[in-house]
């Protein structure tokens, strides 16, 4: 399985870690779920006979992802959504057409919501959208479930440090001797001596 991490930042400090499992590409997960009548109006519930409870799988491929379950059940192909890293939700919407009550091509479509954190599932699911059945209306499943093996988020809370940082001493560089600079000449220097000022005795 393929997951997507999270490190939430502040000041300068790691929080915490979200990591979030979305789904991995052509590897199914079953959702065992409540299908209940929501709306139908054209009285088709009979005539479906649709169990009450079965098994979604969800497969996604990246593209043309796919919920699969068996008949009465039209498999949906659509798109499966990227997970919110913060809340953990990801949706699918997809609409396909099938065999219903002896009826073919009939449109149906499929929206669904996953809860990674806690593996819940929830959704709508429409049959004779395109008026394909007796009478022209649809009916409308209400989907409630929870992933078979269900694996939570998991929040890894990343060490802080309470005190201030110590600062890294900056090297500094000590100094060596003076280097002196002799000046030689080739001419011979001549020495001038100002005469020494002679002040006349003191008469006492």
């Amino acid at each position: 399985m393929r997951y997507l991490g999270l490190t939430i930042v502040l000041a300068g400090l790691a929080l915490f870690t979200l990591t979030v499992m979305p789904e991995a590409q052509g590897q199914g997960t079953t959702y065992p779920v409540r299908m209940n009548v929501f709306s139908d109006p054209g009285f088709h519930a009979q005539d479906i006979d649709m169990p009450p409870n079965i098994t979604l799988k969800l497969s996604a491929f990246g593209i043309n992802d796919i919920v699969e379950a068996p008949p009465p059940f039209v498999d949906v192909v659509g798109d499966l959504g990227p997970v919110d890293p913060f809340t953990g939700v990801q949706a699918f919407a997809g609409e396909s057409s099938g065999t219903v009550t002896g009826i073919p091509g009939v449109d149906v479509e499929l929206t669904l919501v996953i809860n990674h954190h806690n593996g819940e599932i929830g959704g709508f699911y429409r049959m004779g959208t395109g008026g394909e059945l007796p009478g022209g209306q649809a009916i409308e499943y209400r989907i409630k479930g929870k992933e078979a093996t269900a694996t939570p988020v998991t929040v890894t809370p990343s060490p802080t440090s309470t005190s201030a940082a110590t600062p890294t001493p900056t090297p500094t560089a000590t100094p060596g001797p003076r280097s002196r600079t002799l000046l030689s000449t080739s001419w011979p220097i001549r020495r001038t001596s100002s005469p020494r000022s002679r002040c006349p005795p003191t008469s006492r």
